[in-house]
């Protein structure tokens, strides 16, 4: 849950079911990297007027937070930095499900982290729900501060897939590494990580939302379909 009074956040109207006496440092690095009104690092939906907060933590905390978001009607995507044990032995587990009956009943995208878990030895890395088929479930890549695609590169830190069953993850990669965000205490702090692309997968779906892209699926189509194509030998 992000710090409600940053400035960084001015503009927007915050809503949570937790009160707003919050100053997560992760909570408020990924909300700024998603709507931040700071002029020096703007946020991917600066213009977005409302954020919707919850805590996430086990399955029936992180399943009450998204029942309270859904109850509020406000979501166009809701971002999931957060992971709920490797998901190497399991597929589709319960909290998979749950995620894609809350995409699929109420409409809205879920950006997802992978996790942070490297390549691992050959069995998958990322954290439930990425599993889940409706959801986007970001990979960390790295742009090395260029204009140019050519020399980016999904991290080595970055968790991998494919799923418990053989199931293509994660469903796309996002600038994560080295990502600037504003810090509860007062100035910038790069947190980094499959958390920092997650918000940027989720800020692009927004803005897709906002340029007519209002059906889940359909966005969905549009950002994979405009990507470029790069695998884990990270070329």
């Amino acid at each position: 849950i992000a710090q409600h009074n940053h400035p960084a956040l001015s503009g927007h109207s915050l809503r949570s079911h937790m009160g707003v006496n919050h100053s997560s440092t992760h909570g408020t690095c990924i909300a700024v990297i998603r709507a931040a009104t700071s002029t020096q690092f703007p946020g991917m939906a600066f213009g977005c007027d409302q954020i919707v907060m919850a805590q996430a933590g086990g399955t029936s905390t992180s399943m009450a937070g998204m029942n309270y978001i859904a109850g509020t009607g406000v979501p166009e995507n809701v971002n999931y930095s957060f992971g709920n044990g490797t998901a190497s032995t399991t597929d589709y587990a319960s909290i998979d499900q749950f995620f894609d009956g809350a995409i699929s009943t109420f409409g809205y995208m879920v950006s997802k982290s992978t996790g942070n878990g490297g390549f691992g030895s050959g069995s998958p890395t990322i954290t439930h729900p990425a599993p889940a088929f409706n959801l986007m479930a970001s990979a960390n890549m790295d742009d090395f501060g260029t204009v140019s695609r050519t020399d980016d590169r999904i991290t080595s830190s970055s968790s991998r897939g494919p799923t418990a069953a053989g199931r293509k993850k994660p469903d796309i990669t996002a600038p994560g590494n080295n990502s600037m965000s504003t810090h509860p205490s007062g100035g910038f702090a790069n947190i980094g990580g499959t958390s920092s692309a997650s918000p940027h997968t989720g800020g692009g779906f927004v803005l897709l939302w906002e340029m007519g892209a209002s059906d889940t699926k359909a966005g969905k189509a549009i950002l994979l379909n405009t990507t470029d194509p790069m695998d884990d030998r990270q070329t």
